[in-house]
């Protein structure tokens, strides 16, 4: 009971890496069934083991090529995601420049009318 507890906390909870990154540990639970809680039975090595021997060859190639779809979807918003920043970053950066040049005139044209007799 208290392994499961302890399962629980960790199948439950949040932890940051070095880099303060979000992860979840991969977690696999081995022991009897009779004392499993029903969320460390997700994560029990007969029903991890379970799950994957139901696959059969066609419904795992058809899961992987789903994934594989996923993924390249997932890379695609990225690409665009990496390109609508940068596209971003440049405006910002010329609008920067545009404000520094025009500020750089206005004190320009302060000082050469404060210098007028």
């Amino acid at each position: 009971a208290a392994i499961d507890e302890l399962l629980e906390r960790i199948l439950r909870g949040t932890f940051r890496d070095v880099h303060g990154n979000i992860y979840r540990p991969d977690v696999v639970r081995l022991g009897s069934e009779e004392a499993l809680s029903s969320e460390a039975r997700q994560v029990w090595v007969e029903q991890l083991c379970g799950r994957l021997l139901s696959h059969n060859p066609a419904s795992y190639a058809t899961e992987h090529s789903d994934q594989q779809q996923a993924m390249r979807m997932i890379l695609t918003r990225m690409r665009n995601i990496a390109d609508t920043l940068s596209t971003v970053q440049k405006s910002l950066h010329e609008a920067r420049a545009e404000a520094a040049e025009a500020a750089a005139a206005a004190k320009a044209a302060a000082a050469s009318g404060d210098n007028s007799p």
